[in-house]
């Protein structure tokens, strides 16, 4: 096939990305519909699934008239998911029992909490699975979802939301998840890389609900054309948004770290082929299962970053567009004294308080609505800095600097600000879309497009360094200051110091 593209498919939080991808590793044609944000109550995010898979189809069309691409050019397909999503749905029909359960959501934080605190759960789930009991991950939101669908279990399948799209796409032949996005479940071992039978058993889910796990690489079935625009492809990689992301960076040697920001704002550091002993601050999940070989890596989530922007702006009123944003605090010389901790739905790591509250602090006289921009800017990377920390304590190795993608990226007082509370060069890639180009590099490797990620790195380049302006004596002042903002919020929170 000297002609043919890769079809990466990058479905997120807020829309579907599809990219047509060519053999030099070049987008050719690019696509992209949002979906909507459902909110029925305070806390509670939910996704209409037929929705997304309409916005999958339109957004790969107008990827294809964009590469002035067919049907019959398509190589291969790769699709990356939001990961801790949930979705039920008719295993007869496929259709939809209820709206999906979005990763961000709170409804089962009373059901997390009571888990954690049964005996030494919190404990073995952190070593068996790697991650924190917490209403963030999918088993919670499986066990809700299944509490109030009105139809036998065994015609039920309860999922991530890529299982359900590989249903889709295969027209009903196929159904699986990868072992990245398993390991976000809060369900699966990731060293026998199996469920794990024992919570399948505590929060009574009978195993036959969930998407067998396959590897990050392998055959997830053929698209059905009939089903699909026409396109007859294998499908043969598929994959978590943010380890997407991070093969998408190239960060494929130990202690190579990314950011990604969109809703949230996504840390991920590889951290190789063993799995790191568990650690209260941050997260361990698998990255990636490739030729027989797992990756692991250390997660650290924010739940509200590019969504602090949009309140500060939509909400607020604090700017007229995220854009106007920069301008406003490259304005003003500081913050005048005011703090702000970015916790709208919960802080995640490596405090996991999913009670605490975003909160402005330090509000005076002299603060203006420049000034609160800008502490709106500095909490966030405040917040990625808190992450970085904590891995940096976890795995021994050394920050040496940071790829980041995403919205915030464009922001250069942000990224500035950012490489300077946390010491060290942030870069922005010329490539903009490292999620989707994550998924694409695993597909083109798996047809043999390319040799290697040393091979893929050759070919991407920096647009952008930020080196740190920053005096050290000052960066540490302004970190322990925010320290002191984090805890006022936590207190308030009802967290026990």
């Amino acid at each position: 096939m000297n002609h043919g593209y890769i079809l990466a498919i990058d479905q997120g939080t807020t829309g579907t990305r599809v990219l047509v991808v060519d053999r030099e590793g070049n987008i050719a044609g690019e696509g992209y519909a949002r979906h909507t944000q459902y909110y029925p109550k305070p806390g509670w995010v939910e996704h209409d699934p037929e929705e997304i898979w309409r916005c999958v189809q339109a957004a790969t069309e107008s990827a294809l008239a964009a590469a002035g691409a067919g049907p019959e050019d398509i190589a291969a397909v790769g699709l990356d998911n939001q990961g801790e999503t949930v979705v039920c749905w008719d295993a007869r029909t496929g259709t939809p029992l209820h709206p999906a359960v979005v990763w961000s959501c709170r409804r089962t934080s009373e059901e997390a909490r009571r888990w954690a605190e049964d005996g030494d759960w919190e404990e073995r789930a952190r070593s068996v699975t790697g991650l924190t009991i917490d209403p963030y991950f999918s088993a919670t939101k499986i066990r809700w979802l299944l509490d109030r669908i009105d139809q036998p279990v065994t015609t039920v399948r309860c999922t991530t939301l890529d299982a359900w799209l590989l249903y889709r796409l295969t027209g009903g032949r196929r159904y699986a998840t990868d072992v990245s996005t398993a390991s976000r479940t809060l369900l699966f071992d990731i060293v026998r890389r199996e469920y794990w039978q024992e919570a399948l058993d505590y929060l009574r889910i009978p195993p036959e609900v969930l998407a067998p796990v396959q590897p990050t690489v392998s055959h997830f079935g053929d698209t059905d054309p009939r089903a699909f625009l026409g396109i007859s492809a294998p499908i043969v990689a598929n994959i978590v948004d943010q380890p997407a992301a991070l093969f998408g960076h190239l960060c494929t040697e130990y202690g190579m770290m990314k950011c990604t920001f969109g809703t949230g704002g996504f840390v991920l550091m590889n951290a190789g082929s063993q799995p790191p002993l568990p650690s209260g601050p941050v997260l361990t999940s698998i990255a990636w299962e490739q030729d027989g070989r797992v990756t692991y890596a250390l997660d650290g989530g924010i739940y509200s970053a590019g969504s602090s922007v949009d309140w500060a702006v939509q909400d607020l009123g604090l700017a007229s567009s995220p854009a106007e944003t920069e301008a406003l605090a490259r304005s003003v010389e500081d913050s005048a004294g005011v703090y702000y901790v970015p916790a709208l739905t919960g802080l995640a790591a490596p405090h996991w308080d999913s009670n605490a509250r975003g909160a402005f602090l330090g509000l005076n006289p002299k603060a203006g609505r420049a000034h609160l921009v800008r502490a709106v800017l500095e909490g966030i990377a405040h917040r990625v800095a808190d992450v970085i920390d904590a891995m940096e304590a976890v795995s021994g190795a050394s920050r040496s600097s940071l790829r980041v993608d995403g919205g915030m990226v464009h922001n250069g007082f942000f990224m500035q600000c950012l490489a300077d509370l946390l010491g060290i060069e942030v870069s922005v890639p010329s490539l903009t879309e490292a999620t989707a180009m994550g998924v694409a590099y695993l597909a083109g490797l798996e047809l043999g497009w390319w040799k290697d990620a040393g091979d893929l790195r050759s070919k991407q380049q920096i647009a952008r360094t930020y080196a740190p302006a920053l005096p050290e004596e000052r960066r540490q002042q302004k970190r322990m200051e925010w320290r002191r903002a984090l805890s006022a919020v936590k207190a308030f929170a009802g967290e026990k110091e």
